[in-house]
């Protein structure tokens, strides 16, 4: 599944450091305890910032999609920073 997060007033360092802090914790988690199914998660992010990334908002996006997938073809669980 693929989701969009929004971070308003956000510089990079801010927003990476936040989605790193939502990694650690997506990973550290067990889920579906109740279930004993203890299942364990990675997450692979992509992030881009506007304005220093793209100019709108379909750029924006596109940008953030193609860190996204280089994260999933790099290693999984872990951020790809966008750079021009």
């Amino acid at each position: 599944d693929e989701y969009v997060i929004i971070m308003p007033g956000q510089g990079k360092a801010e927003a990476l450091n936040k989605l790193e802090r939502l990694r650690q914790a997506l990973v550290s988690e067990a889920f579906l305890r109740e279930e004993k199914i203890n299942l364990h998660i990675t997450a692979s992010l992509g992030l881009a910032t506007y304005p220093e990334d793209a100019t709108c908002k379909r750029d924006l996006l596109a940008a953030a999609d193609r860190c996204l997938f280089q994260s999933k073809e790099r290693a999984k669980n872990c951020i790809t920073v966008f750079k021009a």
